[in-house]
């Protein structure tokens, strides 16, 4: 495999298997860090408003949706909100179990 090409695999599979241990942005960012791959925010003109992310590695840089449409902000967002409700549902549940 050739450039950009097998850079743009290797920033997918560190993010593939990163993912399922992150509870959040932060968590990815230093997981991917670990491997490498640096990860930023794309802002809607001159505004803070996020609107992509962008991953690079070797002097290549894709936006989330160009190396798999799961990676795209929007949706690697609404996994991050998924997984907040879990880890409040999970908290939730287990004080009610918790005897008083």
């Amino acid at each position: 495999m050739r450039e950009p090409d097998k850079t743009k695999y290797e920033i997918y599979d560190a993010i593939k298997t990163s993912l399922p241990n992150c509870g959040n942005w932060n968590d990815l960012k230093l997981r991917l860090k670990e491997q490498g791959v640096d990860m930023r925010y794309k802002y809607c003109g001159s505004t803070n408003q996020k609107q992509g992310v962008l991953f690079s590695k070797n002097g290549f840089e894709f936006s989330g949706s160009k190396i798999d449409r799961q990676f795209s902000y929007s949706k690697l967002n609404r996994h991050f909100a998924q997984v907040q409700q879990q880890t409040q549902y999970r908290t939730t549940l287990a004080k009610n179990l918790m005897p008083p």
